[in-house]
């Protein structure tokens, strides 16, 4: 019986080695924690660097409007962290600290009167100055523009149509540049403090709405 249990023995300890020599390689190979989850790299994001835990991505879509077509944009804030959720907030103005397109000879182009999609972002906001919803019954008014961030999936920040800021006279590939702001509540939750996330930047083919634009 000794006999015949030693291979049974070594098989046993080549599994164990295996199972050591597997792990190794997934550590190896696994991402870490603050990485862009797979599912939200394809070409139709681009991502910013990362500060404090946080970054900015930009993704947008082609969609149809009147027969024509727009570009909808979409800017995203991305986090690792698991206590986030409760912690941000949207800037009351839904505003950027900048807001820049650049046609394809890199002039910046004007947004449209009144269009701006940049604005000034204080640094610190009193929570009762912060937007509130409408009191509806018994129930008290909430927190507008609260920004619920979840473990590496990207929530939306802010969102706009290139066509409704800037006029685009001319078909061409255009560079749309972002700074994204947010806030994030004090230890005490009586203010909330501006953070300034990377700049986020992409390149997009824009044509006029029709020709006699």
């Amino acid at each position: 019986m000794k006999l015949l249990d030693k291979p049974l023995a070594c098989n046993w300890v080549l599994e164990i080695f295996y199972i050591l020599v597997m792990l190794r390689v997934t550590a190896a190979f696994a991402e870490p924690t603050n990485a862009i989850p797979y599912q939200f790299r394809d070409s139709s994001y681009v991502w910013g660097d990362e500060t404090n835990e946080l970054r900015a991505g930009m993704v947008y879509d082609n969609d149809i409007r009147d027969q024509r077509q727009i570009q909808l944009i979409q800017v995203l804030v991305l986090t690792p962290k698991t206590n986030a959720v409760y912690s941000f907030v949207k800037p009351p103005s839904g505003k950027f600290a900048k807001c820049e397109l650049q046609d394809s000879n890199g002039a910046v182009m004007p947004p449209m009167r009144g269009k701006s999609m940049a604005g000034e972002l204080p640094q610190t906001i009193r929570l009762e100055d912060l937007p509130k919803t409408p009191k509806f019954g018994r129930n008290n008014s909430l927190l507008a523009g609260a920004l619920h961030l979840f473990q590496n999936y990207p929530m939306e920040l802010l969102r706009f149509t290139i066509q409704d800021v800037y006029l685009i006279k001319t078909e061409g590939d255009y560079t749309l540049t972002i700074w994204p702001v947010i806030y994030q509540f004090s230890t005490d939750e009586q203010f909330v403090n501006r953070i300034d996330l990377p700049l986020v930047s992409r390149k997009i083919h824009l044509r006029p709405l029709s020709k006699d634009d």
